[in-house]
């Protein structure tokens, strides 16, 4: 699927809306009015929104239908609504509202809050358009304190030493979160790594991605575009997955940090198999919320990624159903990426699949040739990716998710936030591991992770 496709499949899958009514969406003309000289968010909003509107004004014209207009700070309205209002209110809180003007930012607002609150207006923007056929609960004004979005405000100007460190996936959560991660004093060596390549789908939600990019290997053009943005932290490219680094066959202490920002539940556990040192992770689940985890090893009664991604009966159901389309084994299926002796399984059954497919997920493959029409069941559903605004989230809280953890200050290992809601700070909670993850409870892996890593 191309972009526009993987959109309207979103549209049409998670907000329950028929054809017509998500091409209206994806075809509406929005406008931001901001006379304020407040170019940095207005582009965040452009960059974010960008990916899923078709087109965005930044200056009215009267013969022009706007869908929904979106007021920065004390600039006038222009157009008679339905609006979203964004600015600050009196205690200097940043605000999004539906419903009244907002004052002015505080000048001391960080460019990361901008970005963040550019996440959550895509939710508030599609709220304001399709009123009560947004399927999840949402707020008419959302508010975020950035003194409770993080318990320490001088974390931006603090030198965070990311030593050498590893991110598996290079996606959109990938994209997002070293867009990120510009706003941070970030320094180290961070290796990127992914086997696919950029598609036409994969420009949807992926902020660095453009057209000319299509056919490149995903880690190599990640690594050209935030590269200059991030001149403390150098990247270096793999095009291949995490298992097959140089530094793997030799086994050891060798995964002292990983990032993960890979798509699937079972990459994630399989991850975790690795006995990383570290595990900073986000993930999205489809457009309703994300989730952020740490954990480190030897674990201390902490939840891991198994305990988190545990394996259900709507992932068994659906590796089935892919197992069927494919024409590979289950076995095949559950080690994520295509190899060679899959590759002649599945050209066997589709000829007309000529190009290499070694190396590309398998829930990659099994959405193209199904098409978004047939995924109709909640496992096959995981696979459709998620709008721009919720992946840009869920990169965004992956980076102070890293930043707060590597200076000490964070409590939790577990957050789940809406882009539809206000923050809930109180979700921010220590998971405990689970009675039925397959590494937790694994003797091999405890006695491993303490060989590795020491008591």
């Amino acid at each position: 699927m191309n972009a526009r496709e993987e959109n309207t499949s979103a549209l049409r899958s998670f907000m329950h809306l028929e054809a017509d009514e998500a091409d209206q969406v994806l075809d509406a003309t929005l406008l931001i009015t901001e006379k304020g000289g407040n170019k940095l968010f207005c582009g965040f909003l452009l960059e974010v929104l960008g990916k899923t509107f078709k087109r965005i004004d930044v200056e009215f014209h009267e013969d022009q239908s706007y869908v929904c207009e979106f007021v920065i700070e004390n600039s006038k309205a222009l157009t008679l609504g339905p609006w979203v209002f964004a600015g600050a209110d009196k205690d200097g809180k940043l605000i999004l509202s539906r419903i009244k003007a907002a004052n002015q930012f505080p000048a001391s607002t960080r460019p990361f809050f901008y970005l963040l609150l550019s996440c959550y207006a895509g939710a508030s923007i599609l709220k304001a358009m399709l009123g009560d056929r947004v399927p999840y609960a949402s707020d008419e004004e959302i508010c975020i304190d950035p003194s409770l979005f993080t318990r320490s405000p001088e974390i931006f100007d603090l030198e965070i030493d990311l030593g050498v460190a590893y991110l598996a996936g290079a996606g959109a959560i990938g994209n997002s979160l070293l867009f990120a991660l510009q706003f941070f004093r970030v320094k180290g060596l961070l290796y990127v790594t992914d086997p696919d390549f950029v598609s036409d789908g994969n420009l949807n939600r992926c902020l660095f991605f453009k057209n000319s990019d299509i056919g490149n290997p995903k880690a190599t053009t990640l690594v050209a575009y935030a590269q200059p943005l991030l001149p403390s932290l150098k990247l270096y490219p793999i095009k291949y997955e995490l298992a097959r680094v140089p530094a793997a066959k030799d086994g050891g202490a060798w995964l002292k940090r990983l990032i993960v920002a890979v798509d699937s539940r079972r990459g994630r556990r399989h991850l975790q198999s690795e006995i990383p040192g570290e595990v900073f992770d986000a993930s999205t689940t489809g457009i309703a919320e994300v989730v952020t985890h740490y954990n480190k090893q030897p674990l201390d009664g902490r939840a891991c990624m198994g305990c988190i991604y545990d394996q259900d009966a709507i992932e068994d159901a659906h590796e089935k159903h892919v197992t069927e389309v494919l024409g590979v084994t289950l076995e095949q299926v559950r080690q994520n990426y295509i190899e060679a002796e899959a590759e002649i399984l599945i050209k066997r059954k589709y000829p007309q699949l000529t190009n290499n497919i070694i190396g590309i997920p398998y829930d990659t493959l099994f959405k193209e040739l199904c098409g978004a029409g047939r995924l109709v069941t909640d496992g096959d559903k995981q696979v459709l990716a998620p709008l721009a605004f919720v992946s840009a989230l869920a990169g965004a809280l992956l980076a102070l998710t890293i930043t707060e953890h590597i200076l000490n200050i964070s409590s939790y290992n577990y957050w789940r936030l809406s882009p539809w809601c206000n923050p809930n700070y109180r979700l921010q909670q220590v998971m405990l591991k689970s009675s039925k993850c397959e590494f937790c409870n694994r003797l091999a892996f405890q006695k491993g992770s303490i060989e590795i890593w020491g008591k």
